[in-house]
Formats: structure tokens, sequence, C-alpha cells
């Protein structure tokens, strides 16, 4: 069986030209999910579908789809949660811990270095939402030590469940990269599940810690997520893109440089 699961950043109006793609209009945020709603899919979170594959695939809806955020910017909240709340639909928000209550630093380059991000209070509060990790600085952890990317993850997870008392049990890649030793290093580190990016389809034969996620930016009309969820322009899995992966992390090693 195939898992849509969706990769959302931000939902806002407002963005930077460079950050454009990964705002998200809470207008197409709510045609997106009226489409889903309407179309029988039904919301799954990253633990269910982790269960069904260690199952062999059992225990999804005849027609599954997950909705997932990264880092953990403030506009979950005012432009997200209210859709997610009206549709009925439960999402997974992966948190860089080390910029709660801050405003997102990491993405200076883009313009977007003052983005504001979730508080603790606001993260704690949010019980319909399962919250998972996204390391502590949101570096490219495939190129970074791996005591460095075991710490980040680590870190991440204890202080989300220190803030919010609830067990952290997946992982979200930043910038969706990793290595083969990145995600055993996932699993000794706690977790039970982590996602990657990929642009492509989960299904039952996936590793649940590399589960793939669909990426969803501002352009993306109800006729292209139709598309996504039947499958199409997606990427296709393989050596090939293990090679890409592999030739891309050389490239961005001299660029960090």
């Amino acid at each position: 069986m195939n898992i849509p699961i969706l990769l959302y950043h931000s939902i806002s109006e407002n963005a930077s030209a460079m950050y454009k793609p990964w705002a998200v209009s809470p207008s197409v945020f709510e045609e997106h999910l009226n489409y889903l709603s309407e179309h029988g899919y039904q919301p799954v979170t990253i633990k269910d579908i982790a269960k069904a594959i260690r199952s062999g695939g059992a225990g999804l809806p005849e027609r599954p789809v997950s909705i997932t955020f990264d880092d953990g910017v403030a506009d979950f909240l005012t432009g997200a949660v209210p859709v997610l709340e009206k549709y009925s639909f439960p999402a997974t928000l992966f948190v860089a811990t080390g910029y709660v209550g801050q405003t997102s630093r990491w993405l200076a380059r883009e313009g977007e270095g003052n983005r504001p991000m979730l508080t603790w209070e606001q993260i704690a509060a949010l019980k319909r939402v399962e919250l998972g990790a996204h390391g502590h600085s949101h570096l490219q952890m495939d190129l970074i030590p791996l005591s460095q990317a075991r710490e980040e993850m680590i870190t991440s997870k204890k202080l989300l469940e220190q803030h919010t008392g609830r067990s952290i049990d997946t992982f979200a890649f930043p910038h969706g990269y990793y290595t083969a030793k990145l995600l055993s290093t996932a699993q000794e580190s706690g977790f039970s599940s982590a996602c990657i990016v990929g642009h492509a389809m989960a299904n039952h034969s996936d590793s649940v810690f590399a589960l793939p996620r669909i990426i969803i930016t501002s352009n993306v009309s109800l006729t292209i997520l139709e598309q996504y969820l039947h499958g199409n322009r997606l990427h296709t899995k393989g050596a090939w893109r293990f090679f890409l992966r592999s030739s891309w992390r050389i490239v961005r090693k001299i660029k960090s440089r």
C-alpha cells in the first residue's frame, strides 16, 4: 500500500522571495485538506504508519494520508491548526528545539532569520498534534561528525519530553539528508521511527527509520496534489537515487567549507 506523507513547513501569506516556496497560504492549505476530506482520505500519524509497517502493512485505512510539518515556526499555530481542527485532521510536527521561543536564525541567508518560532508553552498545548524531534540546531546531519549528530538527536528528544511531558518517538532529519549510519543512530537514540524527504510515496517495504515524504510547496495546486496522491511527479527509489544523494553530499561539503 502506498502512503502519501505530505511535508509542509510554513502556513503563511508572508515570506521572503527565497523562502516563498515553503510558505503555503492558509487558503491553499485549506483547499488541500478539503480535497483530502472530500476524496475519502483518512489521516494517520507517523506512529500509525510505523506500527503498520512493522506488522506487514496491516492496520491502516483504505486511503491513508499523513500531514507533517517541519521546524516549528509560529504560524503553525495561526495558519495550520485552525484548518486541521476544522477538518479533524491530526498532524505531526517536527520541532527544531534550539530555536523554540526565538526566531528561525538558520534561515538568515533566505531572508527569514526573524521568522517567529513556537514557544514551549504553545508546543505543550498542542494536544491533538503528534510531536517529533527535528534536531536541536537544524544541521545537515550527514555533514557533521556522527557523535555530534547523535547529540543533536538526543538533545532535541530530551528537551521536547521535558517541556511537554510526552514521549517523543519519531524524528525527522533536517533538510532530509541522511546516511545508513544516521538511520541506525536515530534508533540508538531512542526513536522508533524517522522521516526523510525523498519526495516519494511511503509503503510497507520502507524502513521505519527512512519514511519518505512528499514536498508540498506554495505552487502545489489541487491538480498537482492529485497527481502526487496518485504517485505521479514523484521521485523513484533505488540505486540511482542513492547515487544522486551521495553526489550532492560531496557538493554540499565543498560549499560548507
